[in-house]
């Protein structure tokens, strides 16, 4: 006779699952509004970081992809990107990067225009969150 786990003690199980390890979130940018570029700096205990990077650009110019640079400590570890057909601001695709063991200390994210005719400003906005994992 086999045992079976009932729906929500396996939620609460896989819920449970899904945090451990997490030692600490920073909210770098919420909604921040442009232009870009923007910088932030933040402290880190040497654990791995996830880092989670949304927002949006705009051009004048159609048929264009629109690239936002994702620097840390100066390094490009990703870009956010979107093609785009018309003359608008448009929401670029969300990512989710890792940087694996970086040392303990001050580190800095940097967001930048990636790409030619590709503009950033008041109406654009952007969010960081940087989710650190124990050793």
């Amino acid at each position: 006779m086999s045992t079976q786990t009932a729906p929500t003690e396996a939620v609460s199980q896989a819920a449970g699952l899904a945090v451990s390890g997490i030692v600490k979130v920073t909210n770098l940018f919420v909604n921040q509004a442009g232009p870009l570029p923007k910088t932030k700096a933040f402290t880190s205990s040497g654990g791995t970081l996830v880092v989670f990077v949304s927002g949006s650009l705009s051009t004048s110019k159609p048929a264009l992809l629109l690239v936002m640079n994702i620097d840390f400590d100066g390094n490009r570890i990703g870009t956010c990107q979107e093609w785009i057909n018309v003359s608008s601001h448009i929401s670029l695709v969300p990512v989710l990067l890792t940087v694996p063991t970086p040392p303990a200390g001050n580190h800095v994210i940097e967001l930048s225009v990636g790409s030619g005719n590709t503009a950033s400003d008041v109406n654009d906005y952007y969010n960081v969150t940087v989710i650190e994992l124990g050793k």
